[in-house]
């Protein structure tokens, strides 16, 4: 069996705590794609569901009876939508190992139903020559809770990350991070400026920011004072320059912290 990839690496012990979440609690709110005009919700149940469809779906296409085995490695791309997420969960819960990949002729379209997600265009999963990773799985989830720990992310939080879902910090810091802590992922719709985000953190009660220094310095150039009631601190993604540090915490009475290591070692 081919080596696992390294992103895989850190998705798989994720993969199972975030089934028991959702057996324990299938009606909490796992995401919300974020807009100023409202939401789209999934649920820990319906995430599940999908994730286990495209597995199904996937396990049922042929795909594995056509050349395809277990531990092999895939290329998953469907871009900055959720079902990027989904497909790249579901077809490690199929045995196989993802990669993200943006290339649009390795695309994959994938159609959501109300509590299944089935592939109708399968032609993305391409066959990649394996590589191994320096980064044991163990240590590669253990790279995810520190983050998650040192984010100050737990149950019942509300995690607003600034990122595309074809991003593996996104998979990872803005997904897997609040999932497996039984919170909610809060994620801007694709198109939705830096300069809207405090309405976001306000109207969808928001605990914690993740969001890069540009997206930090856009929000208080167009908010100087802006009003974050229920914001408790935000995560600085990358470096985060002490003038910067102090000008948020005038701004917002909150603190900015240090992402510290990301939990996407390198490939």
């Amino acid at each position: 069996m081919p080596p696992m990839d390294h992103l895989a690496e850190i998705l798989s012990a994720p993969l199972t705590r975030l089934g028991q979440v959702a057996r324990a609690h299938p009606d909490r709110s796992a995401l919300q794609i974020l807009r100023p005009t409202g939401a789209e919700r999934w649920s820990y149940g319906r995430l599940d569901a999908a994730i286990g469809g495209t597995a199904t779906g996937l396990l049922r296409s042929g795909l594995l009876r056509s050349g395809l085995a277990a531990g092999d490695r895939v290329a998953v791309t469907t871009g900055d939508v959720p079902e990027t997420p989904v497909a790249v969960l579901g077809a490690l819960a199929a045995g196989l190992v993802p990669v993200l990949c943006r290339e649009p002729h390795l695309s994959v379209k994938a159609v959501i139903g109300a509590a299944d997600l089935s592939l109708a265009d399968l032609r993305g999963f391409a066959t990649l020559p394996p590589t191994t990773s320096p980064t044991p799985p163990d240590k590669a989830f253990a790279a995810l809770d520190h983050w998650r720990a040192h984010a100050g992310i737990g149950p019942g939080d509300r995690l607003l990350h600034v990122g595309a879902f074809d991003d593996p910090l996104t998979l990872t810091a803005g997904l897997l991070a609040p999932w497996t802590a039984e919170a909610t992922a809060l994620i801007p719709a694709p198109g939705v400026a830096a300069e809207a985000l405090p309405l976001l953190l306000r109207r969808f009660d928001a605990t914690v920011l993740g969001a890069p220094a540009p997206v930090l310095l856009r929000i208080l150039a167009a908010h100087p004072k802006p009003a974050l009631p229920r914001l408790r601190h935000a995560v600085c993604l990358g470096p985060a320059p002490e003038t910067l540090r102090r000008d948020w915490h005038a701004a917002t009475g909150t603190p900015l912290l240090d992402a510290g290591p990301l939990p996407v070692p390198a490939p």
